[in-house]
């Protein structure tokens, strides 16, 4: 159907190249800074829709919301930070906390608290992202974008392409990864090396880019993503592979992990990484596999581990970038704060002096929110349950009598549930002393350690149940999956339900609904 243009661009976006950041003559990579961001909607609508003719800009671009979503360097790929955009008239904006001077993250698209779809951007700290959205408010999630700015070498049918990639890599069956004859595992090691460089990571990376055309420039980075993903998942778990053969092999020598030395370390390659499969993994699996484990810094200097870690990696890697060097070390602290335990004294005053780039400022920060949560006077009361009968309504009959109750139904492994719970964190912070209780229940497919960390991270009740409970719960709701949600009133009269995170404005209002101001 055809359709007009109800409203024309009256921003142009090229005229953000002219930004206020100066280019960052020391060349580090790793830098705590800010991005600008703008994006400008343009909405169409059928040529005999009245109603819309009639409305003002704020009535038909109120109901949209933008976050802007990054993946902080020692992130999970599910633990994604959501920055709402600010409006004026059809665009919406915002400067966007980053720690690399050129990172991908991405955007999110809400309307009437639905979320109609979103894409990737490059998020430089000197030079902004712009995006152009035209969409139809018939239909939200038929939308095409174009890019300028930092994202202006890239167009959608480029970010189609690599983001088939990632996920072709993401999907690839686990047992890819075993040499198809089991016996090498009880030969040498070498023949398993030889096995996996020659033959698993070619049929991977084939794999991985069947049917797609990435875009020339972005080639070294997609290719260099997918080579740390098979290192992580493949190289580095050597005995973890073996063991599911139910073959019981030795560590092998550092050697065995040479294919450490064809990942591309500088920083214009290494730092970029599609949202769906960060740094952290290969990062984190280093110090995880490789010689059964290696040392965790504790309280030596960082210059110090840095070189014990030099002399490991030798026999595997003829050179040991700077970069990969500071980002283990970095790992190593984050590694120590993900246990619920703060950095000492003598571990704040090495990172002071160890680091030239700003993984030690990353470090510091994430150790102050650690502190001021455990310091937090409510902090997350866990309650596993999954081996007990639960009965939901019952549970918040019995323990929140004549308070309102919020029930947050995630898990850690569902990257939107993930992303909610951090776009909804500062509306959360609104209702701090009152009398509202937000809820969080997850299931047992969420792993105990992992659920119990994130649970005392986002605070508040937190609930673990089986998955037959859970699965049992979203049926009686008719809700479809997570993240979903279930609004209470004082009387736990069921008010509003329903699936999928609404959006910051229209989940303050359910709160409102059930929680009014006094």
């Amino acid at each position: 159907m055809k359709k007009l243009l109800l409203l024309c661009l009256i921003y142009i976006i090229p005229a953000i190249a002219s930004a206020t950041n100066l280019p960052d003559k020391s060349n580090n990579a790793i830098k705590l800074g800010k991005a600008q961001l703008f994006v400008d909607l343009i909405c169409f609508a059928d040529p005999e829709d009245l109603e819309y003719k009639s409305k003002s800009l704020d009535e038909i671009y109120g109901p949209f919301e933008i976050y802007a979503n990054t993946i902080p360097l020692f992130n999970k790929e599910n633990d994604v930070i959501s920055i709402p955009l600010k409006r004026d008239s059809m665009r919406y904006y915002a400067e966007v906390p980053v720690e690399r001077l050129e990172e991908i993250g991405g955007i999110e698209i809400y309307f009437n608290g639905e979320s109609v779809g979103g894409c990737p951007v490059v998020f430089k700290q000197n030079e902004p992202t712009g995006l152009q959205i035209e969409l139809s408010l018939s239909d939200p999630t038929q939308n095409y974008v174009r890019y300028y700015g930092a994202s202006g070498d890239y167009t959608m049918e480029d970010w189609r392409n690599i983001s088939h990639a990632i996920v072709n890599a993401l999907s690839v069956n686990p047992f890819m990864f075993y040499p198809k004859d089991r016996s090498v595992y009880k030969s040498s090691w070498r023949d398993v090396v030889k096995i996996q460089t020659d033959s698993i990571w070619p049929a991977f990376l084939k794999k991985a880019l069947i049917d797609v055309q990435i875009p020339l420039h972005a080639v070294d980075w997609v290719t260099n993503s997918l080579k740390m993903r098979f290192a992580s998942q493949c190289v580095m778990p050597y005995v973890e592979r073996a063991k599911v053969y139910d073959i019981i092999v030795d560590e092998p020598p550092i050697e065995a992990y040479d294919f450490l030395g064809s990942i591309d370390y500088n920083p214009d390659v290494f730092l970029l990484a599609y949202p769906l499969s960060p740094q952290r993994l290969f990062i984190s699996n280093i110090m995880r596999f490789i010689d059964g484990g290696l040392e965790d810094i504790g309280e030596r200097p960082v210059k110090e581990w840095k070189e014990y870690m030099d002399r490991k990696l030798a026999p595997a890697m003829e050179e040991r970038p700077k970069l990969l060097l500071d980002l283990l070390a970095g790992m190593s602290y984050v590694r120590q704060l993900e246990e619920e335990k703060p950095l000492t004294p003598i571990q704040i005053k090495n990172i002071n002096e160890g680091f030239t780039d700003d993984i030690g400022k990353i470090v510091l920060a994430r150790n102050e929110a650690l502190v001021a949560r455990l310091e937090k006077k409510e902090k997350a009361e866990l309650r596993n349950m999954t081996d007990e009968a639960f009965d939901l309504k019952k549970f918040i009959d019995e323990n929140y009598k004549g308070r309102p109750v919020v029930v947050d139904l995630w898990n850690t492994w569902c990257g939107p549930c993930m992303q909610a719970i951090s776009q909804s964190e500062e509306t959360k912070q609104e209702f701090a002393g009152s009398d509202l209780v937000f809820l969080y229940v997850a299931d047992d497919s969420s792993p105990e350690d992992e659920w119990s960390r994130k649970a005392e991270e986002i605070g508040s009740k937190q609930v673990r149940v089986s998955t037959d409970t859970s699965a049992a719960i979203l049926k009686s709701h008719n809700l479809e999956g997570f993240p979903s949600y279930l609004f209470f009133d004082r009387d736990h009269n069921l008010i509003h339900s329903r699936t999928a995170f609404p959006g910051t404005r229209r989940f303050r209002e359910l709160l409102l609904e059930i929680n009014p101001r006094k």
